[in-house]
């Protein structure tokens, strides 16, 4: 029987993550991922591939949850295993995590279908921040020194998920090598230069709230 997952997201910058992320770690010949970047869910007929894996654009944070809510009873009878959720914290603060955290777990069912809404403190960016080895590959300009010389910043010590606006940050180094970085515009020049084997065996130590989705991750498949 094949594994169904679906996964709501905030925005076109994670669809195009997990998409990445997912194809690597199961491997394209195994996966068929279908990205939904519009209002309402279809969910076409998955092909005979080991695993199906829906990801819904919900286009901002707060339609994270709402859209999860809707799709529950639809995505159940259609033998979804697991529903996840992924949004970022900013422009919130650390002193609003915890109460994220609950407003998401309220009234979201406890049995039937697995589902778990997770947050990206700060943002998304902060994975691509941590894989630091991808910098010298979009510009040989991007030296740890000449980065923490210029914005303070180590990428080699310091952790992204303390960062409180990381899109900003990777935007500052980026810039530092003659480009820049948008949400959504310019992921896919980040995405062919990320290290794979690194975002899963490196990065979980590192940032505690990433470790917690590759852990999902691993557990769902």
């Amino acid at each position: 029987m094949i594994a169904k997952v679906a996964f709501f997201v905030e925005g076109a910058t994670e669809c195009y993550f997990l998409e990445w992320l997912l194809n690597g770690f199961l491997g394209e010949g195994n996966v068929e991922i279908n990205v939904q970047p519009h209002s309402s869910v279809s969910v076409k007929l998955p092909m005979q591939k080991k695993y199906f894996v829906l990801i819904v654009d919900c286009h901002g944070d707060e339609g994270v949850k709402p859209r999860i809510k809707d799709n529950i009873s639809s995505l159940t009878r259609q033998g979804y295993s697991s529903i996840v959720g992924l949004r970022d914290i900013y422009p919130y603060s650390d002193a609003d995590i915890h109460k994220l955290e609950r407003n998401l777990k309220t009234g979201i069912p406890t049995a039937g279908v697995d589902i778990e809404i997770f947050l990206a403190k700060m943002e998304i960016e902060a994975w691509f921040v941590q894989e630091f080895s991808h910098f010298g590959r979009i510009s040989p300009a991007l030296t740890r020194t000449k980065i923490k010389n210029s914005l303070g910043y180590d990428i080699e010590n310091d952790c992204a998920e303390n960062v409180l606006h990381p899109a900003e940050l990777i935007n500052k180094i980026y810039g530092l090598g003659g480009k820049s970085y948008r949400k959504g515009c310019h992921v896919s020049q980040t995405l062919d230069e990320l290290d794979l084997d690194a975002i899963f065996c490196t990065l979980p130590e590192k940032m505690p709230y990433f470790k917690k989705i590759v852990n999902k991750i691993e557990l769902m498949f």
